[in-house]
């Protein structure tokens, strides 16, 4: 499969492609405003000498058993320019000859590349056709905002930011934001964090990231102008998970959380099927997330778990049409690929001039959040369906006298603090607005009649069912089915008699 992927990879090359003219340090996705400072990035290999390692791929060892390799990408404030900044493709130069690093540098790039294909393309490399090896090939050389290998800043001290990607992504999926925040005075630091028992490339989400994590800031800071005391962690999806079971478990001094879309943002917490890891190590140590967390996600989002960190300052950003992968660059890229070849149609609302938009505003969410700025200061223009902070001392509830609905959070509240009845009597109230108001949308819908399903109240869960049935009949139940299809998918009789059970309460 490698070989393949390599032989691709190759083929790339002698494809003729449009490049795109880029002004200097443009970043790569619009509507992004430049710091102060230019953008360097360095890729360098490092062995973990406490660990070992061996990778095997199809019953092959590829890499014989040593120390652990990690990749160190750093994104840095540079003092000064570069003379041209680097195409995207020289994210992936990272092979490197030596005995320590070069089988397992060929095999990450292979893999890396054929994954940025999936999540580009949907497709292996080597099964993209002429249009779709010319689309690639057109991100793969088009500029970034990064200058390679420029000089590290000779003196101050920049806060560390440590980014973890999410499960079957590569090590460069949020690269904008890497960018960005560089540009605004960030180091940042990520790697590919691979399974630590080597039997995937894919991340490993346990305890071989925790470790990776561990050494990532130690070797950061030895850079000379790191400060590691106020360090950051941003992850995504699954990597957003890794960074909360890494809270939990008290092995991390971070002071900054913040969690891309982990999944769970907008389902009751009782619905740990698929994250009772997560969910339940973060519920039993909550204590410990005792910092700053900012959740970012969909706008049907009700935070339930993170609700419960009491002795966190937590904010949220909830944000209307963007999907899972659209909260990373990657996943933008995808729209700006298909907007430019033509490769699919696109839904106007979906469009790549507004995907963009709205991740430019996360990403300036961020960079506000992570410089302990007042949110509302962020102007979401036409993109930022609702911005929610609430400190530790200010859970911020719906006032029933202001104009408007509640959010989804404010609704999950109101639910668990005045009943079932006063929560569907506020949505009777702004019935006007359903079909543009998410709070109406079977996927809160669903959340809300889990959370009471699971709290054995049947007959309250039908109640809202029925409510959630005149706007998107058998909404409900078809997400309940939805889940119930992973399950068949894959062949686990746990999951798909998981939510058949949980639906049939319903009937």
């Amino acid at each position: 499969m490698i070989n393949r992927v390599l032989l691709a990879i190759v083929i790339l090359v002698s494809i003729s492609c449009v490049s795109k003219e880029e002004a200097s340090e443009n970043f790569v996705i619009e509507n992004l405003n430049k710091g102060a400072y230019s953008v360097g990035f360095q890729s360098s290999w490092k062995l973990d000498l406490s660990r070992d390692y061996q990778l095997t791929l199809n019953d092959t060892t590829v890499v014989s058993e040593q120390k652990r390799p990690v990749l160190f990408n750093v994104w840095y404030p540079a003092p000064q320019a570069g003379t041209e900044t680097m195409p995207y493709e020289e994210y992936f130069a990272i092979e490197n000859g030596s005995a320590d690093f070069g089988a397992f540098s060929k095999a990450l790039k292979a893999y890396n590349l054929n994954v940025m294909a999936n999540e580009l393309l949907d497709q292996d490399i080597e099964a993209l056709d002429a249009s779709g090896l010319q689309a690639f090939n057109s991100l793969l050389k088009t500029k970034t905002a990064a200058y390679k290998d420029i000089p590290f800043p000779g003196k101050g001290k920049f806060p560390l930011v440590i980014y973890h990607s999410g499960a079957g992504s590569s090590y460069d999926d949020n690269s904008v934001l890497c960018e960005y925040l560089a540009s605004h005075g960030y180091a940042v630091v990520g790697s590919a964090f691979q399974k630590a028992n080597g039997s995937t490339l894919n991340i490993d989400a346990d305890k071989g990231s925790f470790d990776d994590i561990d050494f990532l800031i130690r070797e950061a800071g030895k850079l000379g102008f790191v400060d590691t005391t106020a360090t950051a962690l941003i992850g995504h999806s699954l990597g957003a998970q890794t960074l909360l079971k890494y809270q939990s478990q008290g092995l991390s001094g971070a002071r900054s959380l913040v969690l891309l879309d982990a999944t769970f943002e907008h389902h009751s917490i009782h619905n740990d099927l698929f994250w009772s890891g997560v969910i339940n190590q973060s519920k039993e140590n909550k204590n410990e997330f005792d910092n700053r967390i900012l959740g970012v996600s969909v706008y049907e989002s009700f935070y339930q778990l993170y609700e419960t960190f009491e002795l966190a300052d937590r904010y949220y950003l909830s944000i209307d049409h963007l999907s899972h992968n659209e909260f990373i660059s990657q996943g933008v890229l995808k729209k700006q690929l298909i907007n430019e070849f033509k490769l699919d149609t696109l839904d106007a609302v979906k469009s790549y001039p507004s995907v963009s938009e709205r991740y430019a505003f996360v990403c300036s969410t961020i960079l506000s959040f992570l410089s302990e700025r007042d949110l509302n200061e962020v102007r979401p223009g036409s993109s930022g369906r609702s911005f929610e902070k609430s400190l530790k001392t200010d859970h911020a509830p719906w006032q029933p006298e202001r104009s408007g609905p509640p959010t989804p959070r404010q609704h999950f509240a109101l639910y668990q603090s005045a009943g079932v009845d006063s929560a569907l009597a506020v949505l009777k109230k702004y019935e006007s607005l359903a079909d543009s108001n998410p709070l109406y949308r079977a996927d809160y819908g669903f959340g809300w009649v889990f959370e009471l399903l699971s709290q054995n109240q049947v007959e309250e869960a039908r109640k809202v069912n029925t409510y959630f049935n005149l706007f998107q009949p058998n909404g409900i139940q078809e997400v309940f089915n939805s889940n119930k299809r992973i399950g068949e998918r894959y062949g686990v009789d746990l999951i798909i008699n998981y939510f058949e059970n949980k639906r049939k309460l319903l009937d």
